[in-house]
């Protein structure tokens, strides 16, 4: 007879594959951000990138970010709506800067800023249900797993 074990916490939550290191790409872009920010405070880089070649890798650059943005929101929600969050923080901090010397620019990024803050909890919520709707999903089969055993072991 084959007992029923309830699946822990920490695999009960784990709905990513495993060999997905979430981490590890957090590092990464955070390290590429801190590289980027402290050459551009530095203006290191400002020869080069207003070079027209590099028109091309900056495009597919972004291209690149933009997809693995778009996998990271379609399959783990949640985290797109934290990373969503803390980008607008960052912003929200870097406009409100210069939002004293008036003018429509620094009004229109702390409104834009605003927005994406609003919809990374809107994305951070539907993550969170995602994430439940999993879970039940997951503790339902365990409980047929569990009642077809129990039958197994009662005939």
């Amino acid at each position: 007879m084959r007992e029923w074990q309830p699946a822990s916490a920490h695999r009960a939550m784990m709905w990513w594959p495993q060999s997905f290191n979430l981490t590890w790409w957090l590092y990464l872009f955070a390290i590429i951000g801190l590289a980027r920010g402290g050459a551009s405070s530095l203006h290191l880089l400002d020869p080069y990138l207003k070079s027209t070649a590099m028109k091309w890798p900056i495009f597919w650059g972004a291209v690149a970010v933009s997809v693995a943005l778009y996998l990271l929101r379609r399959h783990f929600r949640y985290w797109y709506g934290v990373f969503e969050v803390f980008f607008a923080a960052c912003v929200i901090f870097d406009a409100a800067g210069s939002v004293s010397t008036g003018g429509v620019a620094e009004g229109l990024k702390l409104g834009a800023a605003i927005y994406v803050m609003i919809r990374g909890f809107d994305n951070c919520a539907s993550g969170v249900t995602e994430m439940q709707k999993r879970l039940d999903e997951r503790v339902a089969a365990e409980r047929q797993a569990r009642a077809e055993a129990e039958a197994e072991g009662a005939a």
